[in-house]
C-alpha cells in the first residue's frame, strides 16, 4: 500500500481526524469514487477511493487516483499573502465545514454533512413531492441568517421565485449529472497544513457523474467537478490562483509518468512502460488519466517529489504552497525549460509523438507522480462567486502501450469539453447564483464572468446595496420576479437603495448580465 512521506496514524492521533471528516461515495457510472469535505478527496485517509472500472464487491480496487486536493492563494492590499491548500491532513487542515460565518452562534458541527442525491430520485420527488423523505428534505438551500450565515446556500429550483427552499411544495435541487454529492467549507479557522493566513474562503463543491454516447462512443468513466468559492471577507485579492493537486496512481503506483497538454487545459499520467504489473496493475496496455479545467485556462503546472528537498520537495509552508501555484520552486526559482527558458508548464511535449520536454526526453527514471494545475492568475472580489468545473477523463487503448491510452484519453478529453461547451447535459456553469435558480438556468457562473469584473454587495441585504466596477454607459433596472421594472439605476451609479420594497427576491439587470439581490 503507499503511504504519505509521514505515519498517518501519528496524524490521526494528534487531530483526531476521524471524528471530523464525512464522507460520501459516488457510483453512478463505471467508476467509484469517494469525496471529503475538507478540501480534499478520492481518498480515505489511508487508501485510494478513486476506482476505476467499477469492481462491485472488489477488495483491491484498481484506480489512477491516490488523491486529490483544492489549493488556492492571493494577496490582499497590504500585501499579505492569504493561502488555504490541502495535501495528506499530515500536519493538519485547512478547513471546516460549513458556510463562513463571523458569528460564533454558527457552529461547524451543524453543517459536517455532505448531501448525496440522484437524478431518479429527484424525478420521484417531482412526481409526488409531498411524500418526499430524506435528502431532499434535507438539503441546504438557505442558511440561517440569525447565526451570520448567507441566506443563500446550496443551488436549488425555486419553483415560485421566493428565496426559500421549500421542497414539499416542489422545489428540488439542483444538481448536475445523473448523480451528485455536495458540500459547503470554508478556511475561517487556523491553517494547520499549510500555515497560511486565512483568505475567508468559502467554497461550495459538487462532484458528480454523468454517462452517455456520444458519436458513437461510450463515455461513463468521467467524474466532474463544480468548485463555487466567494470571498466572504472584506478585502479584494491580487494574484489570486486556484489549483488542483492530484496525487496519481495508475494502478502500480511505482512506474508512472505525469506530462502537460496546455493546448487542453490538462494534466494526466500515463505508464512509464507498456505494462502495469503487480496484483494492483492494469497489465498490458495500461490507462492514461487526466485533470483538466473546463472553463478556465490553465495557467500553470508544476511537479514536486515526495520528499524533504528544500528546492523541489513536500511544501512545508504557505510560501511553498503559493509558489508551486505559479510554476515556481519553493525557493522562488522559475521553472526552466531544458532549452534554458522560463516556463509554466511542466513536461509539456508529446509522448506520444516524441517531442518537446516529456518525462522519457529527460530519462526520468518512472515512480510515484503528483502534479499541480493552476487557474491564471486573477482578481478575487469579496463575495463574487467565481465557479471552476474540472473533469477526470480515462483513455485505455486496446493496443499500442501506454502512449496509445494517451491518445485515447485526448480523445475522450475532447468529447467532454465539446459537451461541456454545448451544455448538452447541463453542465455548463450558468449565472452567478447560489441558491434559488429557475428551472432553465444553470448551476454556478458564468465562465466569462471575471472579465466583467462588477460586483453588488452586500447580498443579502436590508436594503442598501453597492455596485463595484460596473463598466457600462446604459442603465441597470431592478424587477421582481415577474420582470416589472421597480427602479431605473443611472450609469456610473454605485449605490441603490430598495429598502421600501417587501423582503423577497429581485433583479438587478445589467447590459453585462443579471445579478439576483435578496432583500432582507
Amino acid at each position: 500500500m503507499k503511504k504519505p512521506l509521514l505515519s498517518l496514524s501519528i496524524v490521526l492521533m494528534s487531530f483526531g481526524l476521524s471524528a471530523q471528516t464525512q464522507t460520501a461515495s459516488l457510483s453512478f457510472n463505471n467508476t467509484s469514487i469517494q469525496v471529503m469535505n475538507g478540501g480534499d478527496f478520492f481518498w480515505d485517509l489511508s487508501t485510494s477511493r478513486y476506482e476505476i472500472p467499477k469492481k462491485s464487491g472488489s477488495s483491491s480496487p484498481v484506480g489512477t487516483i491516490f488523491s486529490g486536493s483544492v489549493w488556492m492563494g492571493g494577496v490582499d492590499i497590504s500585501g499579505n499573502l492569504r493561502l488555504a491548500a490541502m495535501t495528506y491532513r499530515q500536519r493538519g487542515q485547512d478547513f471546516k465545514p460549513g458556510p463562513l460565518s463571523f458569528d460564533t452562534a454558527s457552529k461547524s458541527s451543524d453543517h459536517d454533512k455532505i448531501y448525496t442525491v440522484s437524478k431518479t430520485q429527484i424525478d420521484a420527488h417531482i412526481a409526488n413531492p409531498s411524500s418526499t423523505t430524506g435528502v431532499i428534505l434535507e438539503w441546504p438551500g438557505n442558511g440561517d441568517t440569525s447565526k451570520g450565515e448567507p441566506y443563500q446556500l446550496a443551488p436549488f429550483v425555486d419553483l415560485n421565485s421566493n428565496g426559500k427552499y421549500e421542497p414539499k411544495l416542489g422545489d428540488y435541487p439542483k444538481i448536475k449529472g445523473i448523480g451528485a454529492t455536495y458540500c459547503i467549507y470554508n478556511d475561517y479557522v487556523l491553517h494547520t497544513e499549510s500555515g497560511g493566513e486565512p483568505i475567508q474562503i468559502e467554497i461550495h463543491q459538487m462532484f458528480y457523474q454523468d454517462a452517455f454516447t456520444h458519436n458513437g462512443v461510450l463515455i461513463d468513466d468521467v467524474n466532474l467537478a463544480s468548485f463555487t468559492i466567494i470571498n466572504r471577507g472584506f478585502q479584494r485579492l491580487s494574484n489570486f490562483v486556484f489549483g488542483v493537486f492530484t496525487d496519481f496512481d495508475l494502478g502500480n503506483f511505482s512506474d508512472d509518468y505525469v506530462g502537460t497538454d496546455s493546448t487542453k487545459n490538462m494534466v494526466y499520467a500515463y505508464n512509464g512502460d507498456d505494462n502495469d504489473e503487480g496484483i494492483l496493475g492494469y497489465g498490458l496496455n495500461p490507462p492514461a488519466q487526466n485533470m483538466m479545467f473546463l472553463n478556465h485556462n490553465l495557467g500553470s503546472a508544476m511537479y514536486y517529489n515526495n520528499n524533504a528537498n528544500p528546492v523541489n520537495g513536500n511544501p512545508t509552508k504557505a510560501t511553498d504552497y503559493y509558489n508551486y501555484l505559479n510554476a515556481r520552486y519553493k525557493n522562488g526559482d522559475p521553472l526552466i525549460h531544458p532549452g534554458g527558458t522560463k516556463t509554466k508548464f511542466m513536461f509539456s511535449g508529446d509522448p506520444v509523438t516524441g517531442t518537446g520536454w516529456t518525462e522519457q526526453s529527460v530519462s526520468n527514471t518512472p515512480g510515484d507522480r503528483r502534479i499541480l494545475a493552476s487557474s491564471e492568475p486573477m482578481t478575487l472580489e469579496p463575495n463574487m462567486p467565481i465557479c471552476f468545473d474540472i473533469a477526470y477523463v480515462y483513455g485505455r487503448a486496446t493496443s499500442g502501450g501506454s502512449t496509445a491510452s494517451i491518445s485515447t484519453m485526448r480523445d475522450k478529453a475532447d468529447i467532454v469539453q465539446t459537451v461541456y461547451d454545448n451544455n448538452t447535459y447541463g453542465w455548463k456553469s450558468g449565472d452567478c447564483i447560489l441558491g434559488a435558480q429557475d428551472e432553465d438556468e444553470t448551476v454556478g457562473i458564468l465562465p466569462n464572468l471575471q472579465k466583467s469584473q462588477f460586483s453588488v454587495y452586500p447580498n443579502p441585504s436590508t436594503g442598501l446595496f453597492h455596485i463595484k466596477d460596473l463598466k457600462s454607459d446604459m442603465p441597470s433596472y431592478v424587477t421582481d420576479a415577474t420582470g416589472k421594472v421597480l427602479m431605473i439605476i443611472e450609469p456610473q451609479t454605485t449605490t441603490f437603495d430598495i429598502h421600501n420594497l417587501a423582503t423577497g427576491l429581485y433583479f438587478l439587470k445589467t447590459e453585462l448580465g443579471t445579478v439576483r439581490l435578496l432583500k432582507l
